[in-house]
């Protein structure tokens, strides 16, 4: 080999090299979908974020229950989001105590009118909320209850006369209305309950959780954070 070939195989190993020291650690983000506003906020935020400490981030859409088997597995880094009651299932998640968002929890009716006086003035009536759902799943044990796969099940059943009333976020709820075209379903104040919903990390990744909350508290300080979530929820209403 002459010194001309030699000098170009250094080179070659030393970039490539370099190239692979600097590239980002890939973290695979499980997802059971995007039909939640917080969804599509996290979709535009938790890249934006990673990227800042210096990772890549992947998504990787999964049925719900498989997508909280892959995350127990560990065969995923992180669970895209969940409320407080996921700790219950999955006792070694790692939350990132900044949340993405709120879920504003409210009942959808086609011809019950009442006022909504917590958990308790639900129990006259059958009831369809989405599968997974901690909260209200720990709220409606023992009621006429159904659980569906999908916000849209939910509310096609309720409009066919299925169920009596629908417990769902009042986002999620809205766009689901919005998408099926339904003119008859309001919504039944005051609200149930107001729930935080976090992103989650597997215990490998535990060390990024207060770094990752730094990060979304910044966001959340200057406004980007609202400002994401308002332009998401406009967009899927088609304002």
């Amino acid at each position: 080999m002459n010194d001309r070939i030699k000098f170009l195989a250094a080179v070659w190993l030393l970039t490539a090299g370099l190239s692979w020291a600097q590239a980002p650690t890939k973290i695979t983000i499980v997802t059971p979908g995007f039909d939640h506003p917080v969804a599509l906020v996290a979709v535009k935020i938790l890249p934006e974020v990673y990227r800042s400490l210096g990772y890549k981030v992947e998504f990787k859409t999964l049925p719900p229950l498989r997508a909280e088997l892959a995350f127990d597995a560990g065969t995923v880094d992180g669970f895209i989001f969940s409320d407080s009651a996921f700790a219950e299932r999955h006792p070694a998640a790692v939350f990132v105590s900044t949340p993405l968002g709120c879920d504003d929890l409210v009942v959808f009716a086609t011809w019950a009118h009442f006022p909504v006086t917590g958990w308790d003035s639900l129990k006259l009536y059958s009831i369809g909320y989405q599968r997974g759902m901690g909260v209200v799943e720990d709220n409606l044990r023992e009621r006429k209850v159904t659980p569906v796969d999908s916000p849209p099940q939910a509310f096609r059943m309720l409009a066919m006369g299925r169920t009596d009333l629908v417990v769902m976020p009042r986002t999620v709820g809205l766009l689901a209305i919005h998408h099926l075209r339904l003119k008859d379903v309001g919504i039944l104040e005051p609200p149930l309950a107001e729930v935080p919903l976090y992103h989650i990390l597997t215990p490998r990744w535990a060390n990024l959780a207060p770094k990752l909350a730094r990060a979304l508290d910044s966001l959340e300080k200057s406004g980007r954070l609202k400002a994401i979530t308002d332009q998401v929820l406009a967009e899927s209403l088609g304002h």
